[in-house]
């Protein structure tokens, strides 16, 4: 009977050593699996969900007869901070009519989206060597968000607001 059961513990202990090497070689296979993900979702989706935030850009008024774009409709390469994160070459427009920035997000060759960037999540922009800075980070108690052109900094700074009215025809 004791022959037995040392029988069965000997069978035991190496069934449980087999099977401790397939859940290590599982892990492992998992492991490779998850990072080949990783890789095809960086590849597949290259820019930060921080800074694609935002909603599908439409163009503004159909009846608009020229552009609403600061320095016309061509696509210039901008750097956009968000949250203290900087984001180098990613194709940008500065609609004056919305006050936004928008950008164009290449998910693919053939898949291109068009967002307006979340106001509340970008801290400035460099586009064509202009700054704009977030109201917020000039001034707290602004009620209205926008972005502000820096034309000086110093002592006194100095800074520009972008504002466009319609004037309506009977």
């Amino acid at each position: 009977m004791k022959q037995r059961k040392l029988q069965i513990l000997i069978i035991l202990m190496v069934g449980l050593c087999f099977e401790t090497e397939d859940v290590k070689a599982q892990d492992l296979s998992e492991a490779k699996n998850s990072n080949k993900l990783i890789e095809y979702f960086g590849y597949k989706y290259p820019l930060d969900d921080e800074l694609v935030n935002g909603f599908i850009y439409y163009f503004s008024d159909k009846r608009i007869k020229n552009t609403p774009f600061l320095n016309g409709s061509a696509w210039e390469n901008a750097v956009i901070y968000v949250k203290g994160k900087k984001y180098i070459n990613i194709p940008c427009k500065y609609d004056l009519i919305i006050d936004r920035f928008i950008i164009k997000v290449e998910y693919s060759e053939l898949d291109n989206k068009i967002v307006s960037v979340n106001k509340f999540q970008i801290d400035s922009v460099l586009i064509n060597n202009l700054l704009f800075i977030n109201s917020d980070n000039v001034e707290s108690n602004i009620k209205i968000k926008n972005y502000y052109e820096q034309i000086y900094k110093g002592d006194i700074s100095l800074y520009k607001i972008y504002n466009i009215r319609f004037i309506d025809m009977y």
